[in-house]
């Protein structure tokens, strides 16, 4: 199985501000001009998994209307973070203490106060994974760097923590999820991320033979 990760195009927003789960809009010429790009690099007749938030869906919308054979579904499970009270404000103006809680207690710290913990959110990208993975299908996501980088994250684990986390809702075995091993680096906006597709990784389908 091999995953497509898009991420959104730039959004219409202050740079340096928290937008998760905020459902920001990108403009009509980044979505075009980023779907004309993915057009000529993607593979035609997949099934494209978005976000539900418009900086994403919009862009599904708009490869379909001009792929006949491409064709979309959201998940709610590919949105990005949500961050609580400091939804639309700027990092700049969260203060330390808050921010270095969240970082000290990163996998169960509810950021802002009433957002997600970096856990709950790995744990429902989890369960998309898991889905995808069930299905066998070759599939294009178009989502957020939070999400690319919770997979990242995610494959480098092993196979059984990803199905507990899939299945079993109740338990979050999250407890060595720490700040420093969060995957760093750019996910460029409205481009598939690293140039090439995600290929289910080779030890997790001599795990899943085991089952």
């Amino acid at each position: 199985m091999r995953l497509y990760f898009v991420r959104h195009p730039k959004p219409q927003v202050e740079a340096g501000l928290c937008y998760g789960a905020s459902d920001v809009v990108c403009g009509a010429a980044e979505l075009e001009s980023a779907a004309t790009h993915l057009l000529s690099v993607l593979p035609k007749s997949l099934k494209i998994i978005s976000s539900p938030l418009s900086r994403c869906e919009h862009l599904a919308q708009i490869l379909c209307r001009r792929e006949a054979s491409l064709a979309y579904k959201t998940d709610e499970k590919l949105a990005e973070m949500h961050f609580g009270a400091w939804e639309m404000k700027a990092w700049a103006a969260i203060s330390p203490e808050e921010l270095s809680a969240w970082t000290d207690d990163f996998a169960h710290y509810l950021c802002g106060g009433s957002g997600e913990s970096t856990a709950m959110f790995v744990q429902r990208v989890a369960q998309r994974l898991h889905e995808s993975m069930q299905s066998g299908e070759d599939q294009i996501w178009i989502t957020h760097a939070g999400v690319i980088r919770a997979v990242q994250w995610l494959s480098a684990q092993s196979f059984e923590l990803l199905r507990a986390l899939a299945t079993e809702p109740e338990r979050l075995l999250l407890s060595h999820l720490h700040a420093a091993d969060w995957p760093k680096g750019e996910v460029a906006f409205g481009q598939l991320h690293q140039g090439q597709p995600w290929d289910w990784p080779p030890q997790w389908p001599q795990a899943r033979a085991q089952e």
